[in-house]
């Protein structure tokens, strides 16, 4: 069958348009290759000693009667949550709900026999005064089968400290910039671009107690290093 003059046309119209779109997007492409940049990073870091630790740690008591270990375990977190009324410890941060019961087996010639059960309770908080920390540390170890996880250092106020580093990458990616425009004679024109990343260092900030025993006779002191909190921009500004 003989194809229509209709049928050319819209074949031809239908070429017209793609044949458009490519063009319009290759000038687009080609005008925003061609805006005058100037490109350049600002980078602004702040540290901060830490002033709270996440405080995790772990009662555990084996039992072939899983009630009775569950007893044993229960009034152990009992006797740490007494004593932790004399700490500082950060509102709604105490969490001792947690409880695992584990079946124990001994496996042998392809058989397995129960040996008794696990029981495992976990206790959570956020202490907010460190100067706390070493009668802390001394109380749970007086906990009878108490784990202490390795302490997460932190800060109370991130945000704000991470605001403060971006304020000083903003300012000096805004003066690096003004800088170059002055020196190659031209005026810096608006913002083009900008493409943020922060980062923090150490986080979470899990570290082992690091004990710095000035003499044999003196008690241990905790010591915490600076937590950095880091931003980078690239920036580029159109000039004339």
């Amino acid at each position: 069958m003989p194809i229509s003059t209709t049928h050319h046309s819209f074949i031809a119209t239908v070429k017209y348009i793609f044949l458009a779109l490519v063009l319009t997007a290759s000038g687009q492409a080609f005008a925003q290759e061609s805006t005058p940049l100037i490109s350049v990073n600002g980078q602004g870091k702040v540290s901060a000693q830490p002033d709270q630790a996440n405080v995790a740690l772990q009662f555990s008591e084996s039992s072939m009667d899983a009630s009775k270990a569950r007893q044993v375990v229960d009034k152990e977190v009992e006797k740490l949550l007494r004593k932790l009324k004399n700490y500082t410890i950060k509102e709604n941060s105490l969490d001792s709900s947690q409880t695992q019961i584990h079946p124990q087996y001994d496996y042998h010639q392809n058989r397995s026999e129960l040996k008794g059960y696990q029981v495992q309770r976990s206790v959570s908080f956020i202490l907010s005064d460190l100067s706390e920390i070493e009668a802390l540390v001394e109380t749970i170890s007086e906990s009878k089968d108490a784990r202490l996880q390795p302490l997460q250092f932190g800060v109370s106020k991130p945000a704000q400290l991470q605001n403060k580093a971006l304020n000083k990458a903003i300012k000096q990616s805004k003066a690096t910039a003004q800088k170059i425009a002055e020196s190659y004679g031209v005026t810096l024109g608006k913002i083009h671009s900008v493409n943020y990343q922060s980062s923090r260092s150490n986080r979470p900030v899990l570290r082992a107690m690091s004990m710095d025993m000035a003499s044999a006779e003196s008690a241990p002191t905790y010591k915490q290093k600076d937590l950095d909190f880091t931003a980078n921009i690239q920036v580029s500004f159109t000039f004339e």
